[in-house]
C-alpha cells in the first residue's frame, strides 16, 4: 500500500477540519495510512470527495457524521483496512 505524500499530509495536518467528526476520521487516516480511495469507497462518494474532505475544500452533508466517528473507531481498531 501506498503513503500518502508528505506534502499532502502537511497540508491536510495544517487545517482544523469541521465537523468534529471529520477531523477524528481524518487524524485516524493519515495514522494508518488509510488509501482515499479506501475512505471514499466506504462512504459511496468519489475519491475526489474524499479527498476535498481532507483538504478541507468541501465539508461533508451531516448525513456522514455519524459514520465517520465509526469509521475512525474502525480504522484506529485496523477493522477497515
Amino acid at each position: 500500500m501506498r503513503g500518502y505524500d508528505t506534502l499532502f499530509v502537511q497540508r491536510v495536518k495544517a487545517i482544523k477540519h469541521e465537523p468534529l467528526a471529520l477531523r477524528v476520521l481524518v487524524k485516524a487516516c493519515l495514522r494508518k495510512q488509510v488509501p482515499i480511495t479506501r475512505l471514499a469507497a466506504w462512504f459511496g462518494v468519489s475519491r475526489s470527495t474524499a479527498y476535498n474532505w481532507m483538504t478541507g475544500q468541501t465539508v461533508p452533508h451531516p448525513r456522514y457524521l455519524a459514520e465517520m466517528l465509526r469509521a475512525a473507531e474502525l480504522i484506529d481498531a485496523d477493522s477497515l483496512l
